[in-house]
């Protein structure tokens, strides 16, 4: 009796493992997809304006310029201002600058209007929040 008990228990278990973890699989979003890799160019490509809006509004207070990683970045809004099939676009991220060995700053939201050409031009810096940092980065 106590034999089958345990083939019983046994069985269950791997039955709540083999559950739990296909629907977890099932449940979580894909590695990569075509979509996250388009954001992840358009992130690259807006590297250097990001990484401008960011060094001026932080360079006030640190001493270090910040960096922004592309796997900082969210994508919050993304618009055709003029409606469908037109190429002015507005784009709206939030990131956490990284000061020093990976201290983040702070959070911020920053939109971009690209136009042809491409004509990327900075439309708003909102800063959101701001992290603690160690003293020797402070100015």
């Amino acid at each position: 009796m106590s034999n089958r008990r345990f083939t019983l228990s046994l069985f269950a278990l791997l039955m709540s493992f083999y559950i739990v973890f296909n629907s977890a699989a099932a449940n979580a979003e894909p590695l990569d997809s075509t979509e996250l890799q388009l954001q992840d160019i358009v992130f690259l490509l807006l590297g250097e304006p990001i990484a401008t809006a960011v060094d001026d509004f932080y360079s006030a207070a640190y001493n270090i310029h910040p960096v922004v990683y592309p796997y900082e970045i969210e994508l919050e809004q993304l618009r055709r201002p003029n409606g469908n099939r037109s190429y002015p676009f507005l784009i709206t991220i939030v990131t956490t600058p990284v000061i020093g060995a990976h201290n983040s700053a702070g959070k911020d939201r920053i939109t971009f209007a690209i136009s042809p050409g491409p004509i990327i031009k900075l439309v708003n810096f909102e800063h959101i929040e701001s992290y603690p940092l160690p003293p020797h980065l402070i100015h």
